[in-house]
């Protein structure tokens, strides 16, 4: 396997201290939103090449290249929630948001460990004004936090692990020997097993923040309980799209423009959107179908483990 984690993270770490460096940006005078428009360029840059690598650019590119090579790059852990903090850091100190430029306060944003496998992704002046706070963790912060991680770990050591070994793995694992309504019965059960999955995650995330004193922002609101695609939209993963709108769908215009560019605007903010929550998604399918695959007969692959994705990412 080919470790990729400090080859894809070391330059979104170069750009970001680069653009916390206030004095950069008052240097550059008119040229400051060029300057910006460089440094998120550059951070984004690792994340979409090693999404180009995994969705086979550089067989494309160079057809006589072996496309094993790239996919067998270990996913760099929280390549894309740095990514997204990495731009949220430039931008907030290009409007003089965050309260400080200093190093120790980036670097605890940029490696606060609990969030970096699949969010919340935090905004940085929010997360550093607490940073800046005098607090004290009280009894009320040790009980919530507790409670919170209890059921994030309920939810997916009793909750999702039971659904996948009652009703998802068996059929995936050999879906000819199941029905037509059978194999739907499984598909929406690992709808389900998605949410529980993710959402536990975010209840760990946050609880273990809540002992620390610090408020992470929510992740889910029971996103199947809504009654529109837009709903499901905004309370699904809310932190992507509170990032999607601050920082792609905001400075595009929002919608106080003329009406084709917010057309543009919201057509630009769903892609991206989708794009996350699809490579999240497929990335938890495939490595749910490469786990049972290895438990088929006849396959090399251990027959008694049991596939247990882990956490994606938000993208």
């Amino acid at each position: 396997m080919i470790s990729s984690n400090g080859l894809l993270a070391l330059p979104i770490l170069a750009a970001l201290y680069l653009s916390l460096d206030s004095v950069l940006l008052g240097r550059v005078g008119q040229h400051t939103n060029r300057v910006l428009a460089g440094l998120i360029v550059l951070q984004a840059l690792p994340l979409l090449s090693y999404k180009s690598l995994m969705a086979g650019a550089a067989t494309w590119l160079l057809p006589g290249l072996d496309g094993g090579l790239f996919q067998s790059l270990t996913p760099p852990l929280g390549l894309s929630v740095m990514t997204f903090q990495a731009i949220s850091y430039s931008v907030d100190s290009h409007r003089k948001q965050v309260p400080t430029g200093s190093f120790l306060h980036f670097g605890v944003y940029m490696s606060f460990f609990p969030h970096l496998a699949a969010g919340p992704i935090l905004r940085a002046s929010d997360f550093i004004g607490q940073l800046m706070e005098r607090r004290t963790v009280d009894q009320e912060d040790v009980r919530a936090g507790l409670w919170r991680i209890f059921k994030g770990l309920f939810k997916k050591l009793v909750l999702a692990d039971l659904i996948a070994r009652a009703g998802v793995t068996p059929v995936f694992t050999d879906p000819q020997a199941f029905s037509s309504g059978e194999i739907l019965i499984a598909t929406l059960a690992f709808t389900f097993q998605i949410y529980l999955d993710f959402s536990a995650y975010t209840d760990v995330v946050i609880g273990c923040a809540r002992l620390l004193g610090l408020k992470l922002p929510e992740n889910f609101d029971r996103p199947y309980q809504a009654s529109s695609i837009a709903e499901y939209w905004r309370r699904w993963h809310m932190s992507l799209s509170a990032w999607v709108g601050q920082y792609v769908y905001r400075p595009l215009g929002g919608n106080r423009v003329v009406r084709w560019k917010v057309y543009r605007n919201v057509r630009i903010s769903i892609v991206l959107s989708t794009f996350c929550f699809m490579g999240s998604c497929t990335g938890r399918l495939s490595a749910y179908t490469a786990g049972c695959e290895s438990r088929r007969p006849g396959s090399n692959g251990p027959k008694n483990t049991q596939p247990r994705p882990g956490p994606a990412a938000g993208c």
